[in-house]
């Protein structure tokens, strides 16, 4: 909850506020700049949506999510530079492969990209260094400036070294899960456990599991003002369970109350008005034969 509203007022433009609200600011201060790290993460949010969903429709439209094309490198003079790195992480989550996004300021374009597993992007920018003014990063994530007369031979360079470098199958975006379970052993202690395993990041990732014979309990519907997240009940093994989607709005018209499927998801505890629960975090649904 604190994380996310201390980053973005350096991400959409200083952070001096955050370093005051936790240094010298008091009283009503405090209060003031809490409200505006608020405003400012719900700006980030909107900014960070918009840029996806344009970068997303770019992919489709020029067909960067073909199989001759292993990795995604889009620009655009008008996106926000400090959120272009998320928006990367979330077009490889779409796409299964790695992408860079830049924007332009001062007559440099500029930006980041992220990876998939088996792929050093540091390395693929090494080998077109030419091409850029400068850049930096690790395996996994790197920063890149360049010049906008060199970004579509950049491009190029990078979709052909991509292309050489990514097996076909690796473009299939893969989840790799701890354990199968039944709905009734998602027990509130359980989960509570889980939670214990924390906290969770790249080199100690949440635990996710797979769930097998349920039946969708009603028609999914859609969740939040955007309508790009869903909600489903489903049931198993004597329980039933609400699941949530993030941004999986794809499956509404595939999936109808009555189905077998088979979940990977993350189990979660959800805590609202005094009632404690067990709610999954969908990863992705298969209609069961």
């Amino acid at each position: 909850v604190l994380g996310p509203r201390l980053n973005a007022c350096g991400r959409m433009g200083h952070a001096k506020q955050a370093c005051k609200l936790l240094t010298t600011a008091t009283g009503e201060e405090a209060g003031e700049i809490a409200e505006f790290l608020n405003a400012e993460n719900d700006r980030r949010r909107a900014t960070e949506r918009s840029i996806f969903q344009q970068a997303k429709t770019q992919v489709e439209q020029r067909g960067y999510d073909s199989d001759d094309v292993r990795l995604i490198l889009l620009d655009d003079p008008d996106w926000h530079p400090g959120v272009v790195g998320i928006v990367c992480s979330r077009l490889v989550e779409a796409f299964g492969r790695p992408a860079i996004l830049l924007s332009t300021t001062n007559g440099i374009a500029q930006g980041s990209g992220r990876s998939i597993d088996g792929y050093n992007i540091h390395e693929a920018l090494h080998t077109c260094a030419e091409h850029m003014e400068s850049f930096g990063g690790h395996a996994m994530a790197a920063g890149l400036k360049v010049k906008p007369e060199n970004i579509e031979v950049l491009r190029q360079a990078l979709i052909d070294h991509a292309r050489e470098h990514i097996p076909v199958e690796e473009l299939t975006p893969r989840i790799e899960l701890d354990a199968q379970v039944t709905l009734r052993q998602l027990k509130v202690g359980v989960v509570e456990a889980m939670e214990r395993m924390g906290p969770f990041g790249r080199g100690n990732p949440q635990p996710k599991v797979m769930v097998r014979d349920v039946h969708i309990g009603q028609d999914p519907t859609p969740l939040g003002r955007s309508g790009h997240h869903i909600a489903v009940i489903v049931r198993g093994d004597g329980a039933s369970m609400r699941c949530v989607g993030w941004n999986m709005a794809w499956a509404l018209p595939k999936l109808a109350a009555g189905m077998k499927v088979e979940l990977a998801a993350k189990p979660k505890i959800n805590r609202w008005q005094g009632r404690t629960n067990v709610e999954l975090e969908l990863l992705d649904v298969r209609i069961a034969e």
